[in-house]
């Protein structure tokens, strides 16, 4: 089991000197990221605008706060084009993972991932994305009834708003991190298995949905006792994130397809550390690149 940083620079070496390859290959993750990311700007923008007006039709006795009091409603954060984006970025992620796959085995692979939309992972992206819906959903009400139960329990008291971010911190956080990282590890499961390694014999007999509950079935038992570090991981990104932001999204153009390749091999050390491929296998006929991880 390597580091974070090992995980990364390895990452990093794959991508040294190739740039153009690099963007050729992931150009639909950089495309949907970026999208993304400029429409997550905007909506951001736009809330605290409305909240502003909201609080100068406070401050000033104006129509602002009666105006705009809807626009910060449930139905606002359930912004059906934020769904569409996380779908897409799923779909995106599903060709992507056997790009990231190729390009370990063989330096010189640099076909679109493209090639790799096929109606099957189409549907598995789908299916994989509802259940993770599912499970965000679950996860929330459950944070949700912590937190009412706790503000309860201080409401009136002193320090009742520090006791609630230290509540959140303390168990809403962790709540989301057990539910939620199992499923971040699903569509490497279902990616491996449908390139045949370590599948199940009537794998191919499945249809999307079974695919997705069985590769969480692994994920789950996979991810014990590592839910923390591949968060720590994940954090280890923020200050490309933030590159991201001062770049105004065209940082994204290195970024996605970086955390494309490190978040893979980190996948592969942690969770699927055994993968052989199987014999016949199209991926036998890649060459293996030298910076290949040892578990290839």
């Amino acid at each position: 089991m390597r580091s974070i940083s090992t995980i990364k620079r390895e990452a990093k070496a794959h991508m040294s000197g190739r740039f153009m390859d690099i963007l050729k290959a992931f150009w639909p993750t950089v495309l949907v990221s970026l999208m993304s990311f400029g429409y997550g700007l905007h909506s951001g923008m736009s809330q605290v605008n409305t909240a502003q007006q909201m609080q100068d039709g406070v401050t000033y006795g104006t129509q602002y706060n009666a105006n705009y009091a809807d626009q910060l409603t449930w139905a606002n954060y359930a912004d059906p084009l934020t769904w569409l984006w996380s779908l897409l970025g799923m779909v995106v992620l599903f060709a992507a993972i056997p790009v990231a796959r190729k390009m370990y085995r063989d330096r010189n692979y640099n076909q679109e991932a493209t090639r790799e939309f096929t109606s099957q992972r189409t549907f598995e992206a789908i299916a994989t994305y509802f259940m993770n819906y599912l499970a965000a959903l679950a996860a929330l009400v459950l944070c949700l009834s912590v937190g009412l139960i706790v503000g309860l329990l201080v409401a009136g008291s002193p320090g009742a708003a520090l006791l609630l971010i230290l509540v959140a911190l303390a168990v809403i956080l962790p709540i989301i991190l057990y539910v939620m990282i199992p499923f971040e590890i699903v569509p490497y499961v279902i990616s491996d298995y449908d390139a045949g390694i370590n599948a199940p014999a009537d794998w191919e007999s499945y249809g999307a949905w079974a695919k997705a509950t069985t590769a969480l079935k692994y994920a789950w038992g996979a991810a014990k006792g590592k839910r923390l570090n591949y968060f720590l991981f994940q954090l280890s990104f923020i200050g490309w994130w933030f590159a991201a932001m001062f770049t105004f999204g065209l940082a994204l153009a290195y970024v996605a397809p970086y955390m494309t390749l490190a978040t893979y091999g980190y996948m592969k050390d942690r969770f699927l550390p055994d993968a052989p491929v199987y014999a016949g296998s199209a991926e036998q006929a890649f060459k293996p690149h030298p910076l290949q991880s040892e578990f290839y």
